[in-house]
C-alpha cells in the first residue's frame, strides 16, 4: 500500500505540474496574439494600432499571398510582381532605406510600393517654412518628386477628407512633380496620392490610420484599399519598426527534422526518471521477520539474495553444485564423500540436508 501511495504521490505531482505548464503557456499566448509588445502599425498587432486585420484578410483572398517581411530593406528586397507596405514611416526611417535605384529595379519587376506615415513623424510645419539642417528631404522622396510637411495649429484635430471620411493626420504632401495623381486630399491638401514610376506604381498616405485594424472598423476605405494593393503577392515590412525575426530552437528543429531525435530524448528522459523514483524490485511487507535492515552486513545480504533468487525446493541441490563449482578442488577428500552419498533426497527438508551436507564436508578423517 504505501509504494501505491507513493505512485499516486508522483503522479498528482506530474499532473498538476503539467497543469501548471499548459495554463502559463495560454496565458502567455494570449498576450502574443494580442501584440501588445509589437510597435504600432505592425501586422502582429490584433488592436486598434496594429496591421492584422489587413494582414489576415489579404491572406484569406484567393489568388493573393500575405507575407510578413523581418528583413531590412537595406539588405534584401522582395523579388517578383507585388507590392510591399511599409507602414508608419517616418523621414528617419525613409533615410535608413535603400536607394531609389533599388526601387526602381522592384518596379520594373511589376511592384507597388504603399507608404504611409506615421502621424507623430517629425517634419517641417508648412511649405514655405525653410527646413532646419538635419531635416532636409529624404532622397527617395526627392526622387519621386514629393515632400512632407505638418499642417498649423489649427490642423492638429480631426478633418474631413474628399471622400467624406475622417482624416486624422496633420501631415500632407507637396508635389514637386506633376506626374502625381491625388487620391484624396483634405483642406486643399493632398493626402494620399499615386504615381506610375519605371514600370510600377508608388502611394503615399500622410497617415497609417486607414490601413489599422481600427481604420477598417470604422472608416474602411474598400474602394481605395483595393486599388493600392496589387497580387500576387503583399509584402508587409516590419524591420523598419524595430520588428526583428530572431530564429529559435523550434524553428531550428523544424528546419533540421528534428522530431524524431527529440521524441526519442524524451522517452529515454521519462524512463530515467521512472527509473529514479520507482524500485525495480518489488515491495515486501515491513513486517516480514526475513527483510533486510542492516544492509552492511554482508552475512544478512546474502541470505536476502538467496532468499529473492533461490527457491526453497532448489536450496540444497543449489548449495551441492556450488560448492563443487568453488571448493571441491581443494578439497578432493570431502568431494569423494558427497559423491558416495549421491544427490541430495527431495522429500527431506532443504535446512536438514544442508546441516548434512556441510557435516560430511567437514568430517575428521
Amino acid at each position: 500500500m504505501s509504494a501505491r501511495r507513493d505512485l499516486l504521490a508522483i503522479a498528482t505531482v506530474m499532473l498538476l505540474g503539467l497543469a501548471f505548464t499548459v495554463g502559463t503557456y495560454h496565458i502567455l499566448s494570449w498576450q502574443a496574439t494580442a501584440g501588445d509588445d509589437f510597435p504600432p502599425y505592425s501586422t502582429l498587432r490584433s488592436d486598434p494600432l496594429g496591421l492584422r486585420a489587413l494582414y489576415e484578410t489579404i491572406a484569406l483572398l484567393p489568388g493573393m499571398t500575405a507575407v510578413r517581411w523581418y528583413e531590412p530593406l537595406a539588405d534584401r528586397f522582395p523579388e517578383g510582381p507585388g507590392t510591399l507596405v511599409a507602414a508608419g514611416l517616418t523621414p528617419a526611417a525613409l533615410r535608413l532605406m535603400p536607394s531609389p535605384e533599388r526601387f526602381a529595379a522592384f518596379a520594373r519587376a511589376g511592384g507597388v510600393f504603399v507608404g504611409a506615415f506615421s502621424a507623430d513623424a517629425v517634419v517641417p510645419t508648412a511649405a514655405t517654412t525653410r527646413r532646419p539642417a538635419g531635416e532636409a528631404t529624404p532622397e527617395l522622396l526627392h526622387a519621386w518628386g514629393v515632400e512632407l510637411y505638418r499642417a498649423g495649429a489649427s490642423g492638429n484635430t480631426a478633418r474631413q477628407a474628399s471622400d467624406g471620411w475622417p482624416w486624422l493626420s496633420p501631415l500632407y504632401f507637396v508635389c514637386t512633380s506633376p506626374a502625381w495623381e491625388v487620391w484624396l486630399h483634405c483642406e486643399g491638401r493632398p493626402v494620399l496620392i499615386s504615381r506610375r514610376w519605371q514600370g510600377g506604381r508608388l502611394i503615399l498616405a500622410s497617415d497609417s490610420y486607414l490601413l489599422s485594424n481600427e481604420g477598417l472598423f470604422r472608416h474602411r476605405r474598400t474602394e481605395r484599399l483595393c486599388a493600392m494593393f496589387i497580387g500576387p503577392n503583399v509584402w508587409f515590412a516590419e524591420a523598419h519598426l524595430g520588428v526583428r525575426r530572431t530564429p529559435g530552437w523550434g524553428e531550428y528543429v523544424q528546419r533540421l527534422r528534428l522530431h524524431p531525435t527529440l521524441m526519442v530524448l524524451l522517452t529515454l528522459g521519462l524512463l530515467g526518471l521512472w527509473r529514479t523514483l520507482v524500485p525495480l524490485l518489488p515491495p515486501r511487507p515491513a513486517a516480514s521477520p526475513l527483510a533486510l535492515e542492516d544492509r552492511t552486513d554482508l552475512r544478512d545480504g546474502f541470505l536476502d539474495l538467496l532468499r529473492r533468487h533461490v527457491p526453497p525446493s532448489h536450496l540444497a541441490e543449489t548449495y551441492l553444485r556450488e560448492w563443487r563449482r568453488f571448493c571441491a578442488p581443494s578439497q578432493p577428500a570431502a568431494a569423494a564423500r558427497l559423491a558416495a552419498v549421491g544427490p541430495p533426497p527431495s522429500d527431506r527438508p532443504p535446512l536438514e540436508v544442508i546441516r548434512d551436507l556441510h557435516a560430511r564436508i567437514h568430517q575428521k578423517e
